[in-house]
């Protein structure tokens, strides 16, 4: 089983990406959900196995950004892809982690 950390501050977007990961794929999937840099961290220290994160770019109520937390987790050790999400496009913070 695949374990993907979704990191979005709305918790209907998270389950929105595990629907369409569940329902489009053969692969089975376990999704873990953070809704903050902290949350990830923690979830990435119980899960060292995560093999894909998906991440909101900005996470509005902590005044956080994807990047970040895809930063920390980089530093913990995580050499995995990530998927970055958004509303928002076009943000250099990104390009320049590709």
């Amino acid at each position: 089983m695949v374990k993907i950390l979704i990191v979005d501050d709305y918790p209907d977007q998270s389950e929105y990406v595990t629907h369409v990961l569940k329902h489009t794929s053969t692969i089975s999937y376990e999704t873990i959900k953070a809704t903050s840099l902290r949350e990830a961290i923690a979830a990435y220290k119980e899960n060292r196995d995560i093999e894909l994160v998906v991440l909101d770019t900005d996470l509005a109520p902590t005044g956080e950004m994807g990047w970040q937390v895809f930063d920390a987790l980089r530093n913990m050790g995580y050499a995995g892809p990530a998927l970055a999400r958004s509303g928002l496009w076009k943000r250099s913070e990104w390009t320049e982690r590709v």
